[in-house]
């Protein structure tokens, strides 16, 4: 790993603003930039050093732990909710196959002519 003290945006250095400890190191074998203490921080999810890089030193920051666990749970509750609504329209498509199966006297095979599409 290499040590950056000079990039083009001054990085590196403004991330000391943040945290005085804060270092930035080129990670070669994985290729990404990685900001460590005495210990490893973050990698920095971007190719490049730039302002994104301290909106997400600064959105990362242990302080803001409580907002991030609710911006989690927020994408969780909707992520469970787009898959309850698929389900309920998984279910009533179902629903209306045997419907109509039973009134016209067909069979039905949910397993070789629908299920196996998801």
């Amino acid at each position: 790993m290499n040590k950056v003290t000079h990039d083009l945006f001054q990085i590196a250095r403004r991330l000391k603003q943040i945290n005085r400890d804060y270092c930035v190191f080129w990670n070669n074998k994985a290729n990404r930039y990685e900001v460590h203490t005495n210990h490893f921080e973050f990698a920095v999810p971007y190719d490049r050093l730039d302002c994104r890089t301290i909106d997400y030193a600064l959105k990362t920051r242990k302080q803001n732990a409580h907002q991030i666990e609710c911006e989690i749970n927020a994408h969780n509750n909707e992520l469970v909710k787009s898959a309850e609504k698929q389900l309920y329209t998984v279910r009533a498509e179902l629903e209306d196959m045997l419907g109509y199966a039973m009134r016209t006297g067909r069979d039905v095979n949910f397993t070789r002519n629908y299920i196996k599409e998801f």
